[in-house]
């Protein structure tokens, strides 16, 4: 059976994205957990599994870096699939703590972020521990010798015992993360998928430093031609101040013509050019 590698452990965000995306497609795979972005990427190049799930954009904090960072920096993968997923999180903890008596809170980064404004008003107090994955802060909680709480899916108080403090308190209602299905392939080959319209492609590039407006230029190439740019974000390259990386999202059929040579054009012109994967987006259910 294919093997899928997510962040674990079981239980997390990636976990329910996965099961409800397999329930949702009909797909079939096995999931397996691994403790860390890096782990996972290291198990798809290792072909220990068929494909991963990372998250890659969230609709309140924007791209998630770390991911980004590994989808730029290793070669021969692709985003395959985007799986869509509303995002609700969950304040719970052993016991029946009001919230303003909580110490310390824990989860993974990015859902004490979601939850910043929440956070503030609410627990002003309470010191907030990054976990490896909200899952992870399961064992924090365990351990913890203060009044203390975790945010993660409502599955969590299910499968631990725990008592919901305070329900879908991330700090917008419409809050949904965009999670990539990740395998191994070579994106200069563009053969991404047999359907290829209505397809989000995703590209990353650097511009000449030495040219002026070159960004501006690059841009331009796609309205000149009516291409529709669902995205633009910049990510330092971390070679020098004031360089950047421009990650593009562009919906289209990536062997229409005017996409085609929009996209060699652009290559020409960086200083570095990646098709990060040309994908559907699959939309499913909480």
């Amino acid at each position: 059976m294919t093997k899928i590698g997510y962040l674990g452990p079981e239980g997390t965000f990636s976990y329910w994205a996965l099961l409800h995306f397999l329930t949702d497609s009909g797909k079939t795979g096995a999931p397996a957990p691994y403790p860390s972005f890096q782990a996972l990427v290291s198990a798809l190049i290792a072909k220990e599994v068929d494909s991963i799930v990372l998250p890659m954009e969230n609709s309140i904090e924007g791209i998630v870096t770390p991911v980004f960072d590994l989808l730029v920096g290793t070669d021969n993968i692709v985003i395959s699939e985007g799986i869509q997923y509303p995002i609700h999180h969950f304040l719970m903890a052993k016991q029946a703590f009001l919230p303003d008596q909580l110490t310390d809170i824990y989860s993974h980064p990015q859902p004490l972020a979601q939850c910043a404004h929440y956070l503030t008003r609410t627990c002003p107090s309470a010191h907030l521990v990054p976990t490896r994955s909200t899952a992870d802060a399961v064992s924090k909680l365990d351990a913890a010798q203060v009044p203390a709480a975790l945010i993660g899916p409502e599955e969590l108080a299910t499968r631990h015992n725990l008592q919901i403090l305070a329900s879908c308190i991330e700090d917008h209602t419409s809050n949904q993360t965009l999670f990539g299905l990740i395998t191994l392939g070579d994106s200069s080959a563009r053969d991404f998928s047999k359907d290829q319209s209505n397809q989000v492609i995703s590209i990353v590039f650097s511009t000449k430093k030495d040219q002026p407006g070159s960004l501006h230029t690059a841009l331009g190439e796609f309205a000149s031609r009516g291409i529709n740019l669902s995205k633009i974000a910049s990510r330092p390259t971390k070679n020098a101040m004031g360089d950047y990386l421009f990650f593009i999202d562009i919906v289209g059929d990536i062997n229409d013509l005017a996409i085609s040579e929009v996209l060699e054009i652009v290559a020409q012109k960086s200083l570095y050019f990646k098709i990060l994967g040309a994908y559907h987006i699959h939309h499913v259910r909480s």
